[in-house]
């Protein structure tokens, strides 16, 4: 059978297929995020827009950790630790996490500087930005990284590697495929979102092979998140001050 199309590899790639899908119908970009808050007029965290964001950050536990989670159970019959779900070589995670601090503080300033609050509208509004609800925020958006992570840098690209035989073209064919996928499910989003997501996760899918682990790539992507909003909410409040 073909190393690269065989049982294993296409059913992951199905899977992450559907899984995407299923964000994208539940709200996932295009806009769709304020759509839950505009049909049921609920508030959340101070801000009438939230609910939509948060429900969809919630939904990629189920989704992007679940549904993976049970094709490797019980299609594969393996352990999730096998696909990243463990601390790896801390020693080494640790080194490259504070190696790479001054990046995940610093590169969030190229999506502050585009605008993306014209997107994200809850970074306008006053009653969200209180310490409290931007706080549970970012927690909440821990369930997103997770989820996305797990699907995308844990399912996906060792589910792939294992499929082709683990061997130097296998893992760059995986890690490739992996970061073209995540950067295909934010579709819908600014633009910056999808092309980081397909550019950086290439150097992130490599961090997972060599660590085994999917840990510090979710800690780096969680704070590059918890970053972005916080320049853009120093952006917004600078500018109220100037004008």
């Amino acid at each position: 059978m073909n190393p690269y199309f065989n049982k294993r590899t296409v059913t992951v790639v199905i899977v992450s297929l559907v899984c995407i899908l299923l964000l994208w119908m539940l709200g996932l970009g295009f806009g769709n995020e304020t759509r839950l808050s505009k049909n049921t007029g609920a508030a959340l965290f101070g801000s009438d827009v939230y609910l939509g964001t948060w429900f969809v950050f919630m939904m990629l536990v189920p989704i992007g950790f679940g549904i993976p989670y049970l094709v490797v159970r019980f299609v594969f019959r393996e352990s999730i630790h096998d696909y990243g779900f463990s601390l790896g070589d801390v020693k080494a995670g640790v080194i490259v996490m504070l190696i790479l601090l001054p990046l995940y503080v610093l590169s969030p300033l190229a999506p502050a500087s585009i605008g993306t609050e014209k997107y994200y509208t809850y970074l306008t509004e006053s009653g969200f930005l209180k310490p409290l609800n931007v706080a549970l925020h970012a927690v909440s958006y821990a369930a997103f990284v997770f989820g996305f992570e797990f699907l995308f840098r844990g399912f996906v690209l060792f589910g792939l590697n294992k499929g082709m035989g683990e061997n130097a073209a296998g893992k760059w064919i995986a890690v490739a495929a992996s970061a073209a996928l995540s950067a295909l499910c934010l579709i819908g989003l600014p633009w910056i979102f999808p092309v980081s997501a397909l550019l950086g996760g290439v150097p992130m899918g490599l961090l997972n092979v060599r660590l085994r682990s999917i840990v510090y790539a979710a800690f780096f992507h969680w704070n590059v998140g918890v970053w972005s909003d916080v320049w853009e909410i120093i952006k917004l409040n600078i500018s109220r001050t100037l004008w």
